[in-house]
């Protein structure tokens, strides 16, 4: 679920200790301006291009939708760093990646819309009825010391969806999450895995319990990036 391909560009950047903006094509608007300093500029880029190094790591992605890929493919080229990205289009159940992974992100589905312009705000009234709720919530968690998988409940960090008045994942959505716990405890064991998240009953499907939970707001939806020490299969 590598979507637009960002996280593969700034890990790549890092990576090769690129600094911002060294890999632009096309020129900088500053270059036309009559006090321009040309040969700073030049200096600046020597010093640059020669703080760059090699890296013999490598950077995988995946989608099961190939739009994404195509895009994904699009900005690695046009960052400089199509020849450190590797990309795959197809359900993670059936992806074998080249290396085993020692870092995995994703972004898995959560069935829930994210909120973009006015037209998209919620009433007062649902907005006062999640806070509400959201207050209920935190009394309990004052009452609970943690639960067996996660909900986002006990141990800090946790998160709550914004859409109080959905309906509850469906199973095709679970269907998904328990084929990325799979492909994380097949492929990947002895990983760390970061998942953003904004639906905890899909979350608890992982089967898997976080040892960091850091909340964030995503399009107007409370969220956490939740990172596991992947097992596998055979380890309990």
């Amino acid at each position: 679920m590598c979507g637009s391909g960002t996280f593969l560009v700034e890990a790549a950047l890092i990576a090769t200790d690129a600094a911002p903006g060294l890999l632009r094509a096309r020129p900088w608007p500053f270059e036309g301006w009559h006090d321009f300093d040309e040969a700073a500029w030049r200096a600046a880029v020597g010093a640059a291009e020669a703080a760059r190094r090699g890296w013999g790591g490598a950077l995988l992605g995946n989608d099961v939708h190939e739009g994404a890929v195509r895009l994904a493919r699009s900005a690695a080229a046009a960052a400089g760093v199509g020849d450190l990205v590797s990309l795959q289009q197809g359900d993670c159940s059936t992806w074998r990646p080249k290396r085993t992974p020692t870092v995995v992100a994703t972004n898995p589905p959560w069935g829930t819309r994210l909120l973009g312009g006015e037209d998209d705000r919620r009433p007062q009234q649902q907005q006062q009825q999640q806070e509400q709720q959201e207050q209920q919530q935190q009394q309990q968690r004052h009452q609970e010391r943690g639960s067996p998988r996660d909900g986002f409940r006990g141990g800090g960090g946790g998160a709550a969806r914004a859409d109080m008045g959905a309906e509850p994942p469906s199973a095709e959505l679970f269907e998904t999450w328990g084929r990325l716990s799979g492909f994380l405890k097949e492929r990947c064991p002895g990983a760390d895995a970061w998942v953003l998240s904004g639906a905890p009953d899909l979350t608890a499907a992982l089967g898997m319990r976080s040892f960091k939970k850091r909340a964030v707001t995503v399009g107007g939806v409370k969220a956490a990036w939740l990172g596991y020490q992947v097992r596998g299969l055979d380890e309990r």
